[in-house]
């Protein structure tokens, strides 16, 4: 190499003491959570999604995620907190910790866009008297918002409930029979591609999968009575005319404008003058979040960050190196580097 003595002093002038590391990975955190500020005041509405692990030394973890909706109908959904707790992990304490949050990086005035919540179920999160939820409505900073259950629990919860043993039982073992020895297996699989079967494999069992076939229709009919009622209560959280709401879906069938695109996103083509009560609606629906996916991927994250090797690691910096192996933003190299001031190692 030529310019291998230029190449070996550009090394020898890198910063790479651990306490620059450290201070580098807080300031692209900070960065990348004040591109998440500048896209909350920009957004029209927005949900939250809660979830808790513990991490390596059982410090619970609540993670915090949000789905941003925009005036263009466009979504972004992007890590929000990681909120250590120390103490009881209580609907109060939830509250108390999550409140300082918004509080200490100033995002409280920011609630009044909220829409929904989602959370996993846990009596701390929706108990009627002292859940987290509980907690939030009786807050004057908290707006009118829905609170639902995540969906893949809730099936997990309604497979626990409904009696039906005596079939996955035998199932299971069938399955079992065939999965758990590897002779067995490779054998099947193999009788599977000479019959030119559809799938090639059995899955294994999982209880949060267990709601199919025609159960949902027949869930349907059943809850039909409390969908009505839910229907209901949207339209109060929502504040909508009806009267209004109805002459706007009338306008709306009759748009032939609207009829050219009907293969394509229609809500992209609707004037915001034209129909405020349905794009407005649409766009507190489209916030939602079916489930608490992307919480829990991210203590996947969580568990190779802070792994029985680095313990050490202290609450702030997890959640900056969680925001930095998360986040959908790109960190603005170029801001960071001119608030820095470079000093060589002697």
């Amino acid at each position: 190499m030529k310019n291998k003595q230029e190449i070996s002093n550009c090394i020898k002038e890198l910063q790479l003491s651990k306490q620059s590391i450290v201070r580098r990975a807080e300031s692209i955190s900070e960065n990348l959570l004040s591109q998440l500020k500048k896209d909350l005041y920009a957004c029209s509405c927005f949900s939250l999604q809660f979830d808790e692990s513990n991490d390596a030394i059982d410090i619970a973890q609540l993670c915090v995620f949000s789905r941003l909706i925009f005036h263009d109908l466009t979504v972004k959904e992007e890590l929000f907190a990681i909120i250590p707790m120390k103490k009881r992990t209580t609907g109060e304490n939830i509250y108390n910790s999550f409140k300082t949050f918004l509080l200490s990086f100033e995002l409280l005035p920011l609630m009044k866009k909220l829409v929904f919540i989602t959370t996993d179920g846990a009596p701390a999160m929706i108990g009627n008297q002292n859940g987290f939820i509980a907690f939030c409505r009786k807050d004057e900073h908290f707006p009118k918002f829905l609170s639902y259950h995540c969906i893949i629990h809730q099936h997990a919860l309604c497979g626990k409930m409904l009696n039906f043993n005596y079939v996955m039982e035998t199932t299971v073992k069938i399955i079992n029979s065939i999965r758990a020895k590897p002779l067995q297996r490779r054998l099947f699989r193999l009788f599977l591609e000479q019959v030119d079967a559809i799938y090639g494999d059995l899955p294994l069992h999982c209880d949060i999968r267990w709601l199919s076939k025609g159960l949902i229709l027949s869930r349907f009919r059943e809850l039909l009575s409390y969908i009505k009622e839910f229907s209901k209560e949207f339209s109060k959280i929502f504040d909508v005319d009806r009267r209004k709401s109805q002459i706007e879906i009338i306008n709306l069938k009759n748009d032939i404008t609207l009829k050219l695109h009907s293969n394509v996103n229609m809500w992209k083509f609707m004037s915001q003058e034209k129909y405020p009560i349905l794009i407005d609606s649409y766009q507190r629906i489209l916030s939602c979040f079916g489930s608490t996916y992307l919480s829990e991927t991210s203590f996947s994250s969580m568990k190779m960050i802070k792994s029985q090797y680095r313990t050490r690691l202290t609450d702030d910096h997890l959640g900056d190196c969680m925001r930095i192996a998360i986040s959908l933003y790109e960190p603005e190299f170029e801001i960071i580097a001119s608030e820095l001031q470079c000093q060589k190692s002697h």
